[in-house]
């Protein structure tokens, strides 16, 4: 045989090799188990319990108070009364002085009373005393730590995991070319005197045709909602742009994944949405999926409609629950023993479940 057909032979083999491996396993470096996604289980209807006085683009739940993440004005957050709807306290004003910051990462954890930020414009973590600061009306700032070794800090999660380490995006990333550069990808740092302790890389160098040109794309598909599971001494990552549920033990430094099979495919013509929310909740991990479904099964996008599920998985990943929410919801948290649940394309008004009503639609 000439050395053209084996040089054929070998690009057709190759060109096999790729179609028949996904995306999925071409860009993410952890392994991936796939599950299926059952039939859902029951429909759930939820309650209206405010009015949203103003736009905001994400939030948090702190006893019987709305931390709202404000990407306008002159503050980084903004606390609302639950019940009203009228502010508290505004928070994190917006500049360079004491107790002031630039700009707050969007993803952050409120965990007994202390939020853990970052300002991504100057790679400063800060924890916030919820209690006192709305008892005071100031910002009243427990602890507050420079990130070393920071290059032009684009920083989406902030998760402090223990007491001293603060697991988040790291800006080694390379954003400039159309590669998904894994070097390192996320790093963990010490909190005592912010050096970084490990790197981490949750994708390959896998090339991506993207349909978007801004250099900040390939960082916007690995966005991620999580939580953290202590007992576990890991962090659950549900893909905003994948249908992956990923768990990272921040004491072992693995990370291990499942695809979701059953939920639409990724497609980035599309501006698929899988996972706007994941919660931890009585041993159990909850998934938020907004996407679309079809009428009587056509893939015609003209007879598409948003919807909303809420899936339950267990530690292993997997699924023991799947349900229909009445509309289409944006984002989610779990305090107390009740779902909150927001609407609107900017957050216009929250609705609440109570977790026990799924306790009597078991799989």
């Amino acid at each position: 045989m000439c050395r053209r057909s084996k040089t054929a032979l070998a690009f057709v083999f190759v060109l096999v090799c790729v179609s028949c491996t996904s995306l999925e396993e071409r860009v993410f470096k952890f392994p991936l188990t796939p599950v299926e996604l059952p039939e859902v289980s029951d429909s759930l209807s939820l309650t209206k319990i405010i009015d949203i006085k103003h736009s905001f683009l994400d939030f948090r739940i702190y006893d019987s108070v709305i931390v709202e993440y404000a990407t306008s004005g002159s503050y980084g957050l903004i606390a609302l009364s639950i019940e009203s709807g009228d502010t508290l306290v505004n928070l994190c004003r917006k500049g360079r002085g004491p107790n002031e910051a630039l700009l707050i990462a969007p993803y952050y954890d409120i965990v007994d009373g202390v939020a853990g930020l970052l300002d991504i414009q100057t790679s400063k973590y800060f924890e916030v005393n919820m209690p006192e600061s709305i008892r005071t009306g100031n910002t009243v700032i427990d602890r507050e730590v420079f990130l070393l070794d920071t290059v032009f800090p684009i920083v989406y999660n902030t998760i402090r995991v223990g007491t001293d380490s603060l697991f988040c995006y790291d800006a080694k990333v390379n954003l400039i070319s159309d590669k998904l550069n894994g070097n390192p990808g996320f790093s963990l740092f010490d909190l005592k005197d912010g050096k970084r302790i490990a790197e981490y890389a949750l994708a390959k160098k896998a090339s991506i045709k993207l349909k978007k040109k801004s250099p900040l794309y390939p960082s916007i598909l690995l966005n991620f909602q999580h939580c953290i599971i202590p007992e576990k001494h890991c962090i659950c990552m549900a893909f905003i742009s994948f249908p992956i549920v990923a768990f990272f033990d921040y004491r072992e430094g693995t990370f291990r994944g499942v695809k979701i099979i059953g939920l639409p495919e990724f497609d980035q013509m599309k501006d698929t949405v899988y996972f706007e929310g994941v919660e931890y909740a009585d041993d159990s991990i909850y998934l938020l999926y907004r996407g679309i479904t079809y009428a009587q099964g056509s893939q015609d996008e003209q007879l598409s409609k948003p919807c909303s599920k809420l899936i339950r998985m267990d530690f292993s990943g997997n699924i023991t629950g799947c349900y229909e929410l009445d509309d289409s919801y944006r984002k989610f948290q779990y305090s107390n023993g009740t779902f909150y649940f927001a609407s609107g394309s900017n957050i216009e008004a929250l609705y609440s479940m109570d977790i026990a009503s799924l306790k009597t639609s078991v799989m």
